[in-house]
């Protein structure tokens, strides 16, 4: 059981909209990775596109398609959810700098072990994933 905090009831009403989010919220994160996906073509050309493509469209409308499976995988797997930031961050890094490919997957790495350390020391604080 996981423990009650005092923004439990903010923690909840967030989960609940998380797993079912309205028309607009959809078509906006669909919008929103296509925008981004784009980018990454224009920027850094076809090769790099592809992967964005599968990684954002794909994730977009896997949670579009299916929100509430979406994000209990992500509570079944907070690590490899939180994990998540490395591709995310080496896609920013690729948009908005010229940095080389390879400084852009450094920061990406560096981002996500940064990220996915914070996330186990919070869940590990909260109590989650202890019985």
């Amino acid at each position: 059981m996981q423990p009650m905090d005092a923004n439990s009831s903010v923690t909840d009403r967030s989960r609940q909209h998380a797993d079912s989010p309205t028309g607009v919220q959809r078509a906006i994160a669909v919008l929103m990775a296509v925008a981004v996906d784009w980018a990454v073509w224009e920027r850094r050309g076809a090769a790099l596109g592809v992967v964005a493509t599968v990684f954002f469209v794909g994730g977009s409308v896997w949670w579009v398609a299916s929100p509430s499976r979406a994000m209990a995988w992500s509570r079944r797997h907070p690590a490899l959810d939180a994990l998540a930031a490395a591709p995310l961050m080496f896609f920013a890094l690729a948009i908005f700098t010229t940095m080389p490919l390879l400084a852009c997957a450094a920061g990406g790495v560096v981002a996500g072990a940064v990220l996915a350390g914070v996330r186990a020391i919070l869940d590990r604080r909260r109590g989650f994933g202890t019985s």
